[in-house]
């Protein structure tokens, strides 16, 4: 099979510029009123405080949406507003699913039986693949058909710690940060070749975004920008830039997908004003 995704025609990537909504979807631990936890059992990874949300990017907030046990590796598809991610916990014990989710009210719309393993990250691509990763490698689905089918998998050239990574829409690039050493990661979607540039320092990782410019989003124990536009490797300067005030610090987020507006001009990101040096006259008095 071929190792070369497909690249959508200009005109279907254009049609799912349509369904850009500007939200931040996350998968949350956080417990939701009127819902009873479920019981855990052994060899189980979810439970009833594991919910689909939408997080504000400026306060970390987190608005819930429905409660998922066992979802994860969650990716937002553009050509049809849709959300797909994975339960790995399904409630009948089962083999873990790749479920299609609405949006609007986190209903579950169709399922598919995946390989028996763990998966813990996800993005999808514009020309509608779903990159998921799992132990040992990624698995790469195609969401468009219906039902979503497996078209091929690659391994990763190093061992990486990645609670979640996203797609960069002008390249097809995968991009997230190492969680064991903090540093950004580039992953070529056709190889799996890893590459590393600098550290973050922003803690642990757990949900990554692009947004319209282009711009990685990226949200855990901070909540950050990072311009990945012009990145030569190992680079040790990197384009970091807050968003919202700071320190800002989000409920324990597991993953992350969605299509985000651009960065807005924050005053954080604005040039410190010029001061005048003293006057001669200040100086001698």
């Amino acid at each position: 099979m071929s190792q070369t995704p497909a690249v959508a025609a200009p005109s279907a990537v254009a049609a799912g510029a349509a369904h850009c909504d500007g939200v931040a979807y996350v998968v949350a631990r956080q417990r939701v009123a009127g819902t009873r936890d479920a019981q855990r059992s052994k060899g189980r990874r979810g439970d009833g405080r594991r919910v689909l949300g939408r997080l504000d990017m400026r306060t970390g907030a987190v608005r819930p949406i429905a409660p998922k046990p066992g979802l994860d590796a969650l990716g937002y598809n553009t050509r049809d507003g849709l959300l797909y991610g994975v339960e790995n916990s399904p409630v009948d014990g089962g083999s873990p699913n790749l479920i299609t989710i609405d949006p609007r009210d986190g209903a579950t719309l169709a399922s598919v039986s995946l390989p028996p393993d763990a998966y813990t990250a996800g993005a999808i691509s514009r020309d509608g693949l779903f990159y998921v990763r799992g132990r040992d490698d990624v698995t790469v689905m195609d969401v468009k058909a219906k039902p979503a089918r497996i078209v091929r998998s690659f391994v990763l050239s190093s061992d990486v710690k990645l609670d979640d990574f996203a797609v960069r829409p002008a390249d097809g690039r995968i991009y997230g940060v190492d969680n064991a050493t903090g540093d950004l990661v580039r992953i070529s979607p056709r190889t799996g070749v890893v590459k590393w540039f600098g550290g973050l320092a922003l803690g642990r990782v757990t949900a990554a975004f692009f947004d319209t410019s282009g711009t990685l989003r990226v949200a855990g124990a901070r909540i950050a920008s990072v311009d990945v536009a012009k990145l030569p490797s190992r680079s040790k300067h990197l384009d970091v830039r807050r968003v919202g005030v700071l320190p800002v610090r989000p409920p324990k987020l597991l993953d992350g997908a969605g299509c985000l507006k651009g960065v807005p001009k924050l005053v954080s990101d604005a040039a410190p004003p010029k001061i005048a040096p003293p006057s001669t006259a200040a100086k001698s008095g």
